[in-house]
């Protein structure tokens, strides 16, 4: 049998285990129901994790991935702490690349294998925190885990060996043929991983398995080597600390343009701004472009300007086959982050005065109706 989707993550648990329950000598027998419950009784007296893990997919834009992960099960799951590295499709129409991922709790980078820096931003950041899926069973972190499941038809399955786990195999379905199978440790009841399938998407099969898994203990500070290179030394959140927000005066800049003359900010003194960062890389950046060239086209009396930054490729190339008429800036990666852009496309707004009227991270279905309503404040 192939499948269209395999992921692969292993977990074995520390020398510390606990024994399951016993009658007259044997083994005690549960319903896959008691067994969900038993665990998710389990999984509420954990306080903290940390676990390595490593995968791999098959026609996905993933390849493979492997890495450590540490947190606070009571905090968000994007303030984990994260170091991995993998295989991953970054721009949909190249191929796919190594990346390095790295997390804080607080900030988060991305790199190539050359180490230079792809993107930066904070935790809430959610193009760059989608990455924590690949690496977390959100099970974990949860008030409320197996709540789905519990409402399913529940079987039995043959029982799995994971790593030094025997585990059962409580597999879930429901009638959209949707299949969850999951790994509950005979001894301490913790999931030691989960299979997943479903009949209407490409992504068909995956296992996701944990090894390595302590929990319960203080963090281990220096053990889990957060940082990607050193070079990204000066990319830490105190940089962001001096940013500035709506309701302040915008700083100077000045920067090179498409075709190599100089654009300083205030060249637009008594004139609205629109700017918007982006790259090359960011398939979102990309969608939004167009209805920048369209406001463009429609408010003469705004200057609208693309703000190239945290560029991984020449921007040019793209930039001259396509027929946006609005100048493009190069190299604003200190600009973007004198405007506290932590992800891209981001869009600030200064109005005839030089004061920030929006600043707006991404770019959700009403970003134009945003903009919009910001310029005619």
């Amino acid at each position: 049998m192939s499948y269209h989707f395999l992921f692969r993550i292993i977990i074995c648990f520390g020398s510390t285990v606990l024994f399951t329950e016993c009658e007259t000598g044997t083994r005690k027998e549960y319903t896959g129901k008691e067994i969900l419950l038993k665990s998710k009784e389990s999984m509420s007296e954990i306080s903290s994790i940390r676990y390595k893990f490593e995968f791999a997919f098959e026609n996905s834009s993933v390849g493979w991935a492997k890495g450590s992960v540490e947190s606070s099960t009571s905090e968000e799951l994007n303030a984990s702490k994260f170091l991995m590295e993998g295989i991953f499709q970054m721009i949909p129409e190249m191929p796919t690349e190594k990346i390095n991922y790295s997390s804080d709790g607080n900030m988060v980078w991305l790199a190539n294998e050359t180490s230079q820096l792809l993107a930066l931003g904070n935790k809430d950041s959610r193009d760059l925190t989608s990455y924590t899926a690949f690496a977390t069973l959100p099970e974990f972190y949860e008030e409320n885990p197996f709540w789905k499941e519990i409402s399913g038809n529940i079987e039995l399955k043959a029982n799995r060996i994971i790593g030094s786990s025997e585990c059962y195999a409580v597999k879930v379905s429901w009638d959209d043929g949707t299949i969850y199978t999951w790994y509950i440790d005979m001894q301490d009841w913790l999931p030691r991983g989960m299979s997943w399938r479903g009949e209407s998407t490409s992504w068909q099969e995956y296992d996701f398995l944990i090894y390595d898994l302590v929990t319960n203990r203080s963090f281990f500070t220096g053990e889990l080597d957060l940082s990607i290179n050193s070079d990204y030394a000066h990319f830490k959140s105190e940089n962001y600390e001096d940013a500035i927000g709506v309701g302040d005066k915008s700083p100077s800049w000045q920067l090179a343009g498409n075709k190599g003359n100089q654009w300083k900010l205030e060249d637009y003194k008594g004139q609205r701004v629109v700017m918007m960062f982006w790259n090359t890389w960011c398939g979102i950046c990309k969608r939004a472009l167009p209805i920048i060239q369209k406001l463009n086209d429609e408010y003469d009396n705004v200057q609208f300007l693309a703000m190239n930054a945290f560029e991984i490729r020449d921007p040019m190339p793209f930039w001259e086959n396509s027929e946006y008429t609005f100048p493009n800036l190069l190299q604003a990666d200190d600009v973007a982050k004198m405007y506290d852009v932590p992800w891209q496309p981001a869009f600030v707004v200064l109005d005839e005065k030089g004061i920030i009227t929006m600043n707006l991270w991404g770019a959700p279905d009403d970003f134009e109706e945003q903009i919009r309503n910001a310029l005619t404040e």
